[in-house]
């Protein structure tokens, strides 16, 4: 959807991802947060594979964050907790209250981080590291000659 007066493009960027993943969004002045969380997942279909759109979080931020090549630094500079530098969006907010006019003059800085679930990052994680630990467990027996059961501590 091209911009126009009744739209707002938004320049969104999933939390942790590199400031070269940021991406741009156009929704409806009068589209409420959830329907911005809808389109984020449709523009990220791969990397939003298998999480529904009401699990995200948005959070925009308190002050302007330039898009730069030093965005990523600039954004852990502020902090590990997205509350001390940005406001959780409500989904049943209208985004003309939020954004009234189309946010930054030259639509050259972020508006949205996306917060995706931890369960997501986890189950990520895992598929990672899914083929090698087949394979082992596959060649590890236990002394009874049975398969060992294989436990990751993600808690690092």
């Amino acid at each position: 959807m091209p911009e126009t007066p009744v739209s707002r493009r938004l320049w969104c960027l999933i939390e942790g991802e590199s400031s070269h993943d940021i991406f741009s969004v156009t929704v409806g002045r009068d589209c409420e947060v959830s329907d911005l969380k809808i389109a984020i997942k449709s523009k990220l279909p791969n990397t939003l594979k298998g999480i529904g759109p009401h699990t995200l979080e948005l959070w925009k931020p308190n002050n302007s964050i330039p898009l730069t090549d030093a965005l990523d630094e600039r954004i852990r500079s502020l902090g590990d907790n997205l509350s001390q530098f940005s406001n959780e969006l409500d989904p049943s907010d209208n985004i003309f209250s939020i954004f009234p006019k189309q946010p930054g003059n030259d639509l050259e800085h972020l508006h949205i981080i996306v917060k995706v679930p931890a369960w997501a990052r986890v189950d990520e994680t895992l598929d990672a590291y899914k083929p090698g630990l087949t394979q082992v467990a596959s060649r590890t027996l236990s002394p009874a000659n049975e398969p060992l059961q294989w436990y990751i501590n993600l808690s690092r």
